[in-house]
């Protein structure tokens, strides 16, 4: 169990209101260490942002997973110091993909598809860099689409224990 009541509650889409609410959170009450969060992920360079929010302005937070931490989500969460899951939060890695609103020019098609190599590698390295895995086990469960549990969180590096 928790030692102390939360003082924040991320849950939700990451987009960009989610990152808004985070650097709002931050610079109005960095007192704020102890974090619940909950995502089935959502947009990438959102992801991003709050990663580094949280390594900018909260090196020292400490995160509860709880209900899911899906996709994108699996980013900000590795980005705080202490990362804790219940027994029953589900996690997830996957590639990252797009949807292609027609009618798009079909000169955007190449650097769409570059900047989406690029995301899915900086995805793949943060997590690599925050976890027990090697790039190459992480490249393996991302291209596969893998749902974990919190005991194989815990067991891979994704999190630090489990309450």
């Amino acid at each position: 169990m928790l030692n102390r009541k939360p003082d924040f509650m991320l849950s939700g889409e990451v987009d960009n209101q989610m990152v808004a609410m985070l650097a709002d959170t931050l610079m109005k009450s960095p007192q704020k260490k102890l974090w619940l969060f909950n995502s089935e992920g959502g947009n990438m360079p959102d992801g991003f942002a709050m990663h580094s929010l949280i390594k900018l302005m909260a090196p020292d937070i400490q995160v509860v997973g709880v209900g899911q931490i899906e996709s994108m989500a699996i980013i900000p969460f590795l980005a705080c110091k202490v990362r804790m899951a219940t027994r029953e939060t589900a996690f997830m890695v996957h590639q990252g993909t797009f949807q292609l609103e027609l009618p798009e020019p079909q000169s955007d098609i190449p650097g769409m598809c570059f900047e989406l190599q690029r995301q899915n590698s900086d995805y793949e390295r943060i997590i690599a860099a925050n976890t027990k895995l090697s790039e190459g086990q992480i490249s393996q469960l991302v291209r596969a689409g893998t749902y974990f549990s919190a005991q194989q969180a815990l067991e891979w590096g994704f999190i630090h224990k489990i309450i």
